[in-house]
């Protein structure tokens, strides 16, 4: 479709842009792709690790699983750091599920593949790194079993039913 474009210039007008933005899916995701931040890492911050310990204790007593919600997940460093801090914790994987949730395409493709570089794991030390992860010629591979519970979705949260929408996609759970 030819867009319209301000007299005198070869600019698209706003609302050429909009309606390219509104109807073109690839367009959207495009933009999307170029705005959002992806850098994240393991254990980024220490607290709220803690934090989610404590939470998930507290929750077990009155139900057999938490389903947790990251979101955005970028790349998964975050989602991981949870399942890495729960399992570390005695916590076995039947008692909890992370739906981890990012509108980039890009970034959930790269959760998918649970593979980082030298620079996600700047928080922790050699001997955890290696505990969970073996090394690959493009990074380090975070071991199988940490995918286990994570239901990597590339979703936003401003859908019209976000909840309805991502609970049916965390692997039956």
């Amino acid at each position: 479709a030819a867009l319209k474009v301000q007299a005198h210039s070869n600019v698209p007008t706003c609302e050429a842009l909009e309606d390219l933005f509104l109807h073109d899916p690839k367009c959207r995701q495009l933009f999307i792709e170029s705005i959002v931040v992806t850098e994240s890492w393991l254990f980024r911050e220490p607290n709220v690790f803690q934090h989610i310990n404590t939470l998930l204790r507290h929750r077990l007593k009155n139900q057999s699983e938490v389903k947790i919600l990251s979101a955005p997940c970028a790349t998964g460093e975050e989602a991981c750091s949870v399942a890495l801090s729960l399992l570390d914790s005695g916590h076995s994987l039947d008692q909890f599920c992370i739906i981890a949730a990012d509108i980039s395409q890009n970034a959930i493709e790269g959760a998918i593949r649970g593979r980082y570089p030298e620079n996600a794991f700047r928080s922790i030390d050699e001997t955890q790194q290696r505990k969970w992860t073996s090394s690959t010629p493009s990074g380090w591979q975070v071991s199988p079993h940490i995918h286990e519970p994570l239901g990597l979705l590339n979703s936003t949260l401003l859908a019209t039913h976000p909840a309805t929408d991502l609970l049916p996609k965390t692997h039956g759970r």
